[in-house]
């Protein structure tokens, strides 16, 4: 079956910078313009389970001491 209505055009970013520390350093990540916004989230998901392991194996590191 032909679709009637296409797909909208896929989401893209645009260039953004953060995590400056109100500017006292350069940014330390950026977001690349016209990277697919949903591979965008997808890296930025992967970040985040990371950050979040790391996290909790220091918490378990620091109650063994």
């Amino acid at each position: 079956m032909k679709k009637l209505v296409p797909d909208p055009p896929r989401l893209t970013t645009v260039h953004t910078h953060f995590a400056t520390c109100q500017n006292h350093h350069p940014p330390l990540f950026a977001v690349c313009e016209g990277a697919d916004i949903g591979d965008a989230l997808e890296h930025l998901a992967i970040a985040l389970k990371s950050a979040a392991e790391t996290n909790a194996q220091m918490c378990d590191l620091a109650d063994r001491k």
